[in-house]
């Protein structure tokens, strides 16, 4: 299923948009060029994802204040999203990166059902990417679905930030 959703990059610092039908959703923007927080507004609420550590293994998010989940790597090089839903459900969900010449992110549940998936475009023209999103589960909805769109275009810059360290570090 398609859908008109998009991820934009809007600058070089890592922020990316939240596009639905041209029309801006949200956005999450980095303090700085080499920034691990990262801040969004939605609802007149402010949703923060910081790295509390010097490790930066574990990166917190929170909402108005209040922690509601974090994103962690695992053994398998994947990230893990644990997000807390109305202090009610805990939802596990693994973000990977699926592919090598045609590279897209896929986002899976506990049971391995993917819930959405994020293919990854580089417009030459305008040196920069773009991710639109296909096969949104029918689960994900309104504001659920784009703090979670959030989390994975964190994920999407935290990824491609390991890429370049390993492509960088092979070069040397």
């Amino acid at each position: 299923m398609v859908s008109n959703i998009k991820l934009i990059s809007t600058s070089g610092k890592g922020n990316l948009a939240i596009q639905k039908d041209e029309k801006l959703l949200a956005s999450l923007n980095y303090k700085s060029w080499m920034s691990r927080t990262a801040s969004s507004e939605l609802d007149d609420q402010s949703i923060q994802i910081t790295a509390p550590s010097i490790w930066k293994s574990t990166y917190l998010i929170s909402k108005a204040g209040k922690e509601i989940g974090s994103i962690k790597m695992n053994w398998k090089g994947n990230l893990v999203i644990s997000y807390f839903l109305d202090d009610a459900e805990t939802y596990q969900l693994h973000f990977k990166l699926k592919g090598f010449w045609k590279q897209h992110y896929e986002l899976t549940d506990e049971e391995g059902n993917i819930l959405l998936i994020i293919r990854s475009q580089f417009l030459w023209r305008k040196f920069k990417y773009e991710y639109p999103v296909t096969d949104i589960h029918d689960k994900l909805k309104g504001n659920q679905l784009i703090e979670i769109l959030l989390f994975c275009a964190y994920c999407i810059n935290l990824i491609q930030n390991m890429q370049s360290a390993a492509a960088s570090g092979a070069a040397g």
